[in-house]
């Protein structure tokens, strides 16, 4: 037995996808059924299977516009401001 999406022989529980045809993983067949499509992965270079995460866009820094950031912050009017901007603005 394999998953017929991530190639994997081990898992905890075998699923099927939602026509019955496909055999899946726990982890694909889970992902599979609530987001109504296969699960994204890659096999990293020790062998084990990683999915791939992608972040949502968030709406700019209302201060400099970027919208990449480790920690979101909201302004007085509920804003979304950066980290920096916030640490900015905070010792100004």
């Amino acid at each position: 037995k394999y998953c017929d999406n991530c190639k994997t022989t081990n898992t905890p529980s075998w699923r099927r996808c939602p026509r019955g045809r496909i055999l899946l993983c726990n982890a694909c067949g889970l992902y599979q059924k609530l987001h109504g499509k296969p699960r994204p992965f890659f096999m990293a270079k020790d062998g084990t299977i990683k999915i791939h995460r992608t972040v949502p866009e968030h709406a700019p820094c209302t201060m400099c516009g970027t919208t990449k950031t480790s920690v979101w912050k909201k302004g007085a009017n509920n804003e979304a401001i950066c980290l920096t901007c916030s640490i900015i603005s905070k010792n100004s």
